[in-house]
């Protein structure tokens, strides 16, 4: 499966690479390489700590309704891109985490941004330090789990879309695409990543904003009926073959019963029986009107 569009990467990030492993655009596809996909959009995401003594007293009140605290969140230049005071107020709680908000310490989470805003004092120094560190981390765990997850539902799709075509091995791709899935549970998506309660609510606060867990739900399902799908052909192909060889075992099974007449007639120096003939014959008979049956509900299946 080959997207249509291209990748056009700057050069600046291009340098960062060896282009000898990774290969940025379609004509440079190998088996060899590292491939890069466009999964999320062409938004950067940034990170940011500021320290502020004159607005830190301010957000300590009112920073529900305060427009400089979401233009900093979602990365407006001057005046929040809203105009809407209700629903201003409803954003800015559902991507604030506000544990320490009494001290003036606020942290900002969304799809595109992860910020914190304290005062100027040396303690806060240390917020700052953990905004480069640790919650940097955080945040590239996060996009790593909503990368992927896009990337599964792609993948989905496209196993979707492929599985009329007869020529595609669709239960191969899937078993790939389970194994590969299980993998991202078990090493990228993880319930916690730290035993510190603030931590822990951060972490929450992230995914919940990403919507993570909604969407590995949502993906679990698509994957179950995915397998389920694959299932119910594996059992329909086993059902026709078994449909399909039964009247060689009706034919057979008669064949060696009268065989086994026939032979115990000889040794008993009876006469032959041509009853054993006629047995054979019927066996032939429904053998070939039971195959004719099969062949033509085969063709009404197509």
């Amino acid at each position: 499966y080959k997207r249509s569009w291209v990748i056009q990467v700057p050069k600046y990030i291009r340098n960062l690479f060896n282009t000898s492993t990774f290969c940025f655009i379609q004509k440079e596809e190998s088996p060899e390489k590292i491939r890069f996909n466009l999964l999320t959009d062409d938004r950067m995401f940034f990170t940011c700590w500021y320290g502020n003594d004159m607005y830190a007293s301010i957000l300590k009140e009112k920073w529900e309704e305060n427009d400089f605290w979401y233009s900093y969140i979602f990365g407006d230049k001057k005046a929040p891109s809203i105009a809407n005071k209700a629903m201003k107020e409803e954003q800015i709680k559902q991507h604030t985490y506000t544990r320490w908000s009494e001290y003036g310490t606020l942290y900002g989470m969304t799809r595109d941004s992860f910020v914190a805003f304290t005062n100027a004092s040396e303690f806060s120094q240390l917020i700052k330090t953990h905004t480069q560190t640790m919650y940097y981390q955080m945040a590239i765990l996060v996009l790593t789990q909503r990368a992927s997850i896009l990337r599964f539902n792609a993948e989905t799709t496209m196993l979707t879309d492929l599985s009329k075509d007869s020529s595609f091995n669709l239960q191969k791709n899937i078993q790939a695409l389970y194994k590969n899935y299980i993998e991202f549970r078990n090493k990228i998506y993880f319930r916690e990543i730290t035993p510190y309660i603030q931590g822990i609510e951060m972490y929450e606060k992230f995914q919940e904003v990403m919507k993570i867990k909604d969407n590995v739900k949502d993906l679990d399902e698509e994957i179950q009926e995915l397998h389920n799908y694959v299932s119910m052909e594996s059992q329909e192909k086993i059902s026709w073959l078994a449909t399909w060889f039964l009247p060689a075992g009706v034919v057979v099974g008669l064949m060696g019963i009268s065989a086994s007449i026939l032979a115990s007639n000889m040794q008993l120096g009876e006469n032959f029986n041509w009853n054993v003939l006629g047995w054979i014959g019927i066996g032939i008979f429904l053998s070939i009107i039971s195959g004719f049956l099969v062949s033509q509900y085969v063709k009404f299946k197509k």
